[in-house]
């Protein structure tokens, strides 16, 4: 599966999700402009825990807590899906690195995707990994 394949997945997953959940209020940009100068007066330090936990970037607008399906929140797959991107990095460097930096790069991919908690966007990035250096 190829990196914009996962884009595409996780796309039609926002597209499909936005359908389901109830519409935002009034004042929602309000409050995301609120948000986003919160964000921005926040320490280097903070800004990274937040990109590592993939707030900001999947699902705005929706708090962590919301619960997408039985044992399965907006947090949990904000988390899951900066886990793939960071998996996806590693992956990505893997192409034209000696053997012993493959392996490593691997490795370190393997640990971030075994961190990821829902099982489909685990198992297609484990699907990702097994066909990286394959041509």
């Amino acid at each position: 599966m190829r990196e914009d394949d996962i884009t595409g997945i996780s796309q039609e997953f926002d597209l499909a999700l936005s359908r389901i959940m109830p519409p935002r209020g009034k004042g929602a940009q309000e409050r995301d402009m609120e948000m986003a100068n919160h964000h921005r007066m926040r320490p280097e330090a903070e800004k990274e825990d937040i990109k590592k936990e993939g707030r900001g970037e999947y699902l705005e607008g929706y708090d962590d807590s919301h619960v997408l399906s039985p044992n399965y929140t907006v947090g949990d797959y904000r988390k899951d899906h900066a886990l793939a991107d960071e998996a996806q990095k590693y992956i990505d460097q893997m192409a034209g690195a000696s053997p012993e930096e493959q392996e490593r790069l691997r490795k370190k991919a393997e640990s971030a995707i075994n961190r990821i908690y829902g099982r489909t966007l685990k198992g297609q990035m484990e699907e990702v990994l097994a066909g990286a250096g394959k041509s």
